[in-house]
C-alpha cells in the first residue's frame, strides 16, 4: 500500500482513526485526512485516573503520554483532521496546537431508528 500511495496522485487519501498513521508514506502528492473517532491521548488518560492498582495507573499514564506525542506529530501532517465533536477538535487545538480539525457530528436518527421489540 505504501508503494502504491507514494506512487500515483490522488486528490485525497483518507485515513480512518490516528493508528492507521502509521501506514501514511512520508512523501504523498495530494491532500490527506485523518478521520479521528476520539482523542485517544484522553481516553488514556482516563484510564490512568481510574486504575485499580499504582502500577495500572503508571503504565496508562505513560502509554497516555506516548499517544499524546504520537497524535500531535502525525495529525500535524496532515491537510485536515476531522472529529466528532466539535469538543474533540477543540481539545486537539488547545493541546495539541491543532489548527486543521473540524467537527462533522455524527448521531443516530433516533425516531428513524427507533428501538422495537422482536416479532
Amino acid at each position: 500500500m505504501e508503494q502504491a500511495l507514494a506512487a500515483q496522485a490522488f486528490d485525497v487519501v483518507v485515513f480512518d482513526f490516528v493508528h492507521a498513521a502509521v501506514l501514511r508514506p512520508r512523501q504523498m502528492r495530494g491532500a490527506t485526512v485523518c478521520f479521528t473517532h476520539n482523542v485517544e491521548a484522553e481516553i488514556f488518560e482516563r484510564h490512568a485516573k481510574t486504575a485499580s492498582s499504582a502500577a495500572l495507573r503508571w503504565l496508562w499514564g505513560s502509554q497516555a503520554a506516548k499517544m499524546r506525542r504520537f497524535e500531535r506529530e502525525v495529525l500535524a501532517d496532515f491537510t485536515r483532521v476531522v472529529t466528532v465533536s466539535e469538543r474533540d477538535a477543540k481539545l486537539f487545538e488547545k493541546n495539541d496546537g491543532l489548527k486543521t480539525a473540524r467537527a462533522i457530528p455524527t448521531g443516530v436518527d433516533l425516531d428513524f431508528f427507533s428501538w422495537q421489540a422482536p416479532a
